[in-house]
């Protein structure tokens, strides 16, 4: 496949043991139809729901523009009754993988396929 790929590293979770497991990042000004090849690759549980089914979700500048623009409700309702719709599952070939640690421990990695449905989102 043709694209970009890219290599996240997580910092472990706040108050925990060495965990890594959440993750938050933004991509921007995307181009359509390109796959975005996306890895992270020190996520620390062996058995998460990616391995049956689950995917990551995303959300898109453009379509909460869009909707937050047509409500006539003020902007907080607005926001806390769209934001549930704004965010929804995306990825292609995901796999939640064991893999070596540059220490020798044994880390996982997430990696799935992004395509941006617009450009510039």
């Amino acid at each position: 496949k043709e694209g970009d790929e890219y290599f996240l590293f997580l910092d472990n979770d706040l108050n925990s043991r060495g965990h890594t497991q959440w993750f938050y990042f933004a991509v921007r000004n995307g181009r359509a139809g390109r796959v975005y090849r996306i890895r992270i690759v020190n996520m620390s549980k062996p058995k998460v729901l990616f391995r049956v089914g689950m995917r990551p979700v995303t959300w898109s500048e453009l379509d909460a523009q869009r909707r937050l623009s047509v409500s006539k409700k003020s902007f907080e309702d607005s926001v806390w009754d769209g934001a549930f719709g704004l965010w929804k599952p995306a990825g292609e070939d995901v796999r939640y993988c064991r893999t070596a640690g540059s220490d020798g421990t044994s880390t996982s990695t997430l990696s799935f396929d992004y395509v941006f449905e617009r450009g510039h989102d």
